[in-house]
């Protein structure tokens, strides 16, 4: 793994709140013509309770993203800490937030899995699975644009944006299909095996010294990852049903924030036209690669609502003040988390890789100071 330091995440962060304001600035050229005038008008007249509201929502959804992890963990026999669950969550979603293109969330889920008792195969699993839950979901959501366009919603969508979302939307159904056969037959993916055994960095990794060798560990891997994911899809129906559902509620939970933000700034946006633009505006975001795609949301906010919003002067304070709640708010509470995790890491006791089980699977960093390799 890439190595990440505590002074590189503090920069990760500068960098995304940086980009943000700047985007927000963007966004109020954009809607007045760089009228600050009209903006702190708006922010001075903000309704703080619909504030507070939209900030409890969000943080509601922090015990729901740790309840899917928990009822996952169920499934796989697990007697589950929650609030070990919870701790993985928020490492998950911190990391998502601070890593270019959100891409060091579920690797370290999977790394933090090991110290609540999972093996390698079993985080994998639980993670990837979660990942088809919950991008299944947000397909399922995206119905919600259809819902709004039957109550009048017009889109104003560009071509450029509208095939940027088409083209996302058929990604995220390929993903979940490659997501579904890695689990159902993870022997599928043997020739990818065979295929990097034979880089010297992998068997380094991985602590073996020949080809065969690691060969063997990776279709143990995948036989153990066949074995976890039939526990989780052939185990017990009820915790994959409350998975899915939570995973419903999470995600709808989260695209109602902004139509709270919206209230306060005295905009009445119908809440299924806010929740259909929010799920547009996230999947085209997907492809920002920068920290937690800070920037490119705020801009597609605001060239989403633009033609919702009945005073122009509301849009950038919108963008501005949902992005704290949704985006800096989540990493200002990982922060600390983060870092208690990453101190117990460096310790000498746990800096040594695992020896027994398929842990030894595991791409697991070692420690220098306070630095994950």
């Amino acid at each position: 793994m890439v190595k990440i330091t505590k002074a590189q995440i503090i920069r990760y962060m500068l960098y995304a709140g940086a980009l943000s304001i700047i985007a927000a600035l963007f966004v109020m050229q954009f809607a007045t013509g760089g009228d600050f005038g009209s903006a702190l008008k708006s922010l001075g007249k903000t309704n703080l309770w619909f504030i507070l509201a939209a900030i409890v929502i969000n943080v509601s959804t922090y015990f729901t993203e740790a309840l899917q992890l928990y009822l996952l963990a169920k499934t796989l026999g697990k007697k589950p800490s929650f609030w070990g669950m919870m701790l993985i969550f928020f490492i998950g979603n911190f990391f998502s937030n601070v890593t270019p293109a959100t891409s060091g969330g579920k690797p370290f889920q999977i790394y933090f899995l090991l110290d609540q008792g999972f093996s390698v195969a079993e985080g994998t699993v639980m993670v990837i699975a979660r990942g088809i839950i919950s991008v299944s979901t947000r397909i399922f959501l995206v119905l919600a644009v259809a819902v709004a366009v039957l109550f009048g919603f017009d889109s104003n969508l560009s071509s450029f944006i509208g095939w940027t979302f088409a083209l996302t939307l058929a990604m995220m159904i390929a993903l979940i299909a490659i997501g579904i056969a890695a689990l159902l037959n993870p022997k599928f993916f043997s020739f990818l095996v065979n295929m990097v055994s034979k880089i010297g960095f992998v068997r380094k990794l991985v602590k073996v010294s020949t080809v065969d060798e690691c060969i063997a560990k990776g279709y143990r891997f995948l036989d153990s990852v066949k074995n976890s994911s039939r526990m989780i899809f052939g185990g017990n129906k009820v915790y994959l049903a409350l998975t899915i559902f939570t995973s419903l509620v999470s995600w709808f939970l989260l695209k109602t924030v902004p139509f709270f933000v919206l209230l306060s700034f005295g905009e009445n946006i119908p809440l299924m036209i806010v929740v259909a633009t929010s799920i547009i505006s996230q999947l085209i975001t997907i492809w920002v690669p920068t920290p937690g795609a800070s920037g490119g949301v705020e801009i597609g906010l605001g060239t989403l609502f633009k033609g919702l919003v009945a005073n122009p002067g509301n849009l950038s304070p919108f963008v501005l003040v949902y992005r704290l709640i949704d985006y800096h708010l989540n990493m200002l509470v990982g922060l600390p988390i983060a870092f208690w995790a990453l101190g117990k890491k460096v310790k000498p006791a746990a800096c040594a890789a695992p020896q027994n089980g398929d842990k030894t699977s595991a791409s697991v960093p070692e420690c220098e100071g306070c630095t994950l390799k």
